[in-house]
């Protein structure tokens, strides 16, 4: 009889999350050996999704949608109507997780945040062990956006992850830098005697370079440029201003077109600097299907990634492994000393731009566009270290590991 696993998480199957799409490779390979369920919300990262189930079987996984409200991050209501969001999906996730069978394990991601509690809860009637894994560190992040303010709250809100940290069976943390963190925040034993680092990655066999890719180009109108792109979520912990006053510097280069594919909270942010600023070597397209991602990717000479000041340890952009699978050199743009920047100055896989460096931006974008070796090189390079650290089953065998440890 096969051992069962239940799987929290806001996110899941259809939704372009990025912790929906991890979670969908881990449980469709835990799958071949674990009966697996997932309880998640209504897919709402992008937009609602008309006549979804609420249950269906996909991949041999389970899947189990509660009902949570979805108002808008940037609706009326504003931070209030995220927090209903929040509580709407931890009710229904608890009392769901009440009607279903006994499980061995519970794997519980950090988003939405304290959702970890609810799995606590449940472990009061269910014989379980838990696997809490942090994708983003609360409140360490609304704290970084001024969302908490109050020297109680904040105090309150550690307090609370202390208690969850002490009870949950066994951490994953996704990169060193958060490890550090925790450990600084929450005490260096209680961390490092449960705790494990596991990357986030990609999937190998679906994302791999494709040399002079012609489809979404031609499609896009891109054959004659050299593309410098930005794929994934535009929110709060990514750092823009210094992309945009490149693009400012690099305008007397027609050749050169910054291609942002993707959603969020700052889009209209920076498609007004764009008005603003009569730019014209831009263009927007919304997230593309699953399957065509690596056609989106490889549309790209150069990729851009960014982190917001603050945000070191805190989150780790998961676009990067995309980024690596597909052999694109990487532009990340950040205050340096943080998970994302030691691999590329380690393994020469880009080029690492201080936040407000623009010059430096522009001048790197150009040396790539006027050698294409230094370009072909640093693209091997990065395709070669993904096979060897961050492909997909490199990262899942760890999570299978655990599951084992805690048999």
């Amino acid at each position: 009889m096969k051992d069962k696993i239940l799987v929290i998480n806001q996110h899941f199957y259809p939704e372009f999350a990025a912790t929906g799409q991890l979670l969908e490779d881990l449980c469709a390979d835990l799958a071949q050996d674990y009966e697996v369920t997932v309880l998640t919300g209504k897919p709402s990262y992008n937009g609602s999704i008309d006549n979804i189930p609420k249950e269906e079987i996909y991949r041999g996984i389970d899947i189990m949608r509660v009902f949570n409200t979805s108002f808008s991050k940037t609706g009326k209501l504003g931070t209030l109507g995220r927090i209903i969001n929040y509580l709407t999906f931890y009710l229904s996730v608890f009392f769901k997780g009440l009607t279903l069978k006994n499980y061995d394990t519970i794997i519980v991601l950090s988003t939405p945040p304290y959702i970890s509690l609810i799995a606590l809860a449940l472990k009061l009637f269910k014989k379980t062990k838990i696997i809490y894994v942090v994708q983003d560190l609360y409140p360490e992040v609304a704290i970084e956006l001024d969302i908490i303010k109050s020297n109680f709250l904040i105090s309150f809100f550690k307090k609370i992850n202390k208690f969850i940290l002490k009870r949950v069976d066994q951490i994953v943390t996704i990169g060193e830098h958060m490890q550090e963190l925790l450990e600084k925040n929450y005490g260096q034993e209680l961390i490092n005697q449960k705790s494990k680092i596991i990357y986030n990655w990609a999937d190998g066999e679906k994302i791999y370079p494709i040399e002079n890719e012609k489809t979404f180009r031609k499609n896009w109108d891109l054959d004659n440029s050299f593309v410098v792109m930005y794929s994934g979520n535009m929110g709060y912990a990514h750092e823009f201003d210094t992309v945009l006053e490149a693009a400012e510097k690099l305008e007397d280069d027609r050749a050169i077109k910054f291609l942002f594919v993707g959603e969020g909270v700052k889009k209209d942010y920076i498609k007004e600097y764009i008005s603003e600023n009569d730019l014209d070597n831009f263009m927007f397209k919304p997230y593309q299907d699953k399957e065509d991602l690596v056609y989106s990717l490889n549309t790209a000479d150069l990729s851009l990634t960014t982190l917001n000041s603050g945000f070191e340890g805190l989150v780790v952009p998961s676009k990067v492994y995309g980024i690596m699978a597909s052999g694109k050199p990487i532009l990340f743009v950040s205050d340096n000393n943080n998970e994302i920047s030691n691999l590329i100055e380690k393994h020469q896989i880009g080029y690492n731009i201080e936040i407000g460096n623009s010059d430096k931006l522009a001048a790197v974008i150009r040396k790539y566009k006027n050698n294409k070796e230094l370009l072909e090189e640093h693209s091997q390079i990065t395709r070669e270290l993904f096979e060897e650290e961050f492909d997909k089953e490199i990262s899942i065998n760890k999570y299978r590991d655990l599951l084992k440890k805690l048999d």
